[in-house]
């Protein structure tokens, strides 16, 4: 009998463990999802850029959607800290204002990806309502 409810108990913590995350959300532009993109690239110069969604799990297991931005080329280098955070927090807003929904949206990721030229890279999170 004991042996049951152990059994019953050790396949309800998996099944609990095991649920499935939501699927990630889809951001919807209010122009045209290209022009977006060339608008960042010209931003800093770069050479190209992603932009993805993704759902993360949080520490207390709730799903976090977020929005990605992947910044590709362009030199960081010779760039300090608070012109690089300056230069993210344009992008992401230049995002958030072609985004229209963005309220779906818990956070807003800017990478800084020059694995061509060097090692470095830099990542800048923002909350959409730090952007207006």
């Amino acid at each position: 009998m004991r042996l049951g409810y152990l059994l019953l108990t050790a396949i309800l913590l998996l099944l609990l463990s095991c649920r499935e995350m939501p699927e990630a959300k889809t951001p919807v532009y209010s122009g045209d999802a290209d022009q977006v993109a060339l608008d960042l690239i010209s931003l800093g110069n770069f050479r190209a850029v992603t932009i993805n969604a993704r759902t993360r799990q949080q520490d207390d297991n709730a799903p976090r959607s977020e929005i990605e931005i992947t910044l590709f080329g362009g030199d960081i280098t010779r760039h300090r800290e608070t012109e690089l955070d300056t230069l993210a927090k344009k992008a992401a807003r230049m995002l958030s204002s072609a985004t229209t929904n963005m309220k779906d949206f818990g956070w807003v990721t800017v990478l800084y990806d020059t694995t061509l030229e060097s090692t470095e890279q830099r990542a800048f999170v923002y909350r959409p309502d730090e952007l207006r």
